[in-house]
């Protein structure tokens, strides 16, 4: 199963992922999902927002100000959790607090709108590309952002220097 996104910022620059997961990745982290991944479409859907949200966040370091992310997402299970950031249900539950968890580490506000599937043209577009040739609707392969599932899982959120090379005269804290 494929996962493709992709970030349009305000000034027109444009950021996109790709993703090829299949069960065995959700059962190496030990993340219980159906064998048939299509049956837990909502909470994959869910993966993605945390995605976009992760690349957004990534592309402001050490932002002070508050960043509102509108995202789109034609699945309604995914859109309706991701705006109420509530659900019982599992695995979507789970995703769900990863997606709370960096919503509330980054300082960010996001809110997920409903985009047909018939007008879902870019996530379609990509989604159907073999990456082989150029991607569609002019997308650079110099804008793909590079991230792995494991990344966005685990969400490594501890304090960084930027330039990585900066001095400081204290150690900054490490994650556990």
């Amino acid at each position: 199963m494929w996962h493709w996104w992709s970030i349009i910022f305000s000034l027109g620059a444009c950021a996109w992922f790709s993703l090829q997961l299949v069960s065995a990745d959700f059962q190496a982290l030990k993340i219980p999902m159906n064998e048939d991944l299509q049956k837990d479409i909502s909470a994959l859907e869910t993966l993605a927002q945390i995605a976009l949200v992760y690349i957004a966040v990534h592309s402001f370091p050490g932002s002070r100000i508050p960043i509102r992310i509108p995202t789109l997402s034609d699945n309604t299970g995914a859109e309706a959790v991701s705006n109420k950031l509530f659900t019982t249900q599992i695995p979507l539950a789970l995703y769900l607090e990863k997606l709370c968890l960096l919503i509330a580490s980054s300082h960010t506000e996001v809110h997920v709108s409903h985009i047909p599937g018939k007008d879902n043209e870019y996530a379609d577009a990509l989604s159907r590309w073999n990456n082989e040739g150029s991607p569609p609707h002019n997308f650079l392969l110099s804008d793909r952002f590079q991230l792995s599932f494991a990344d966005i899982w685990t969400l490594d959120r501890h304090p960084k220097l930027f330039p990585e090379n900066t001095w400081i005269p204290w150690r900054l804290p490490c994650s556990l």
